[in-house]
């Protein structure tokens, strides 16, 4: 019996730990689409020049949304609902780039490395448990495939 209380609250420990690693790394995350995304306007202005603009307006509108974002998983509530930020986080990340995947042509363009790369940055910063880790996959996989599809 002992042992398993034991456990039990090491297992809790741990749990809470985690969770707030999860929180304090959503911020990074966070932080990373408010100042990396619209970096990443470099390369679109010397791979497609003609759709530089547009390709701004998509970065400017995430990072802002990223910042909006900052704002909510600052509040006490969202403390504890952490793991919903990362999938809105995701998505709208996923999302921006699906659409200049889909205004360079679809699946015929090469910017699909941004999807792996947000999927990298959330998989290597983010301690993710499988499920989470599974769920977020999909989304990710969905925000590209859905709008790149009916294309």
């Amino acid at each position: 019996m002992e042992n398993s209380r034991f456990t039990d609250l090491k297992k809790a420990i741990f749990d809470q730990e985690t969770h707030r690693l999860l929180h304090q790394r959503v911020r990074v995350c966070i932080w990373f689409g408010i100042i990396l995304y619209p970096l990443f306007s470099v390369l679109d202005y010397l791979v497609a020049p003609d759709l530089f603009m547009t390709f701004l307006q998509y970065r400017i509108l995430f990072s802002m949304s990223c910042g909006f974002l900052l704002l909510i998983h600052s509040r006490e509530l969202f403390k504890k609902h952490t793991f919903p930020v990362v999938l809105v986080w995701f998505t709208m990340a996923s999302f921006a780039i699906s659409l200049m995947i889909v205004d360079l042509g679809g699946f015929n363009s090469f910017y699909y490395v941004g999807i792996i790369l947000v999927l990298m940055v959330c998989s290597m910063v983010l301690p993710l448990d499988a499920e989470q880790a599974v769920l977020s996959s999909l989304i990710l996989y969905a925000a590209y495939v859905v709008p790149v599809w009916f294309h």
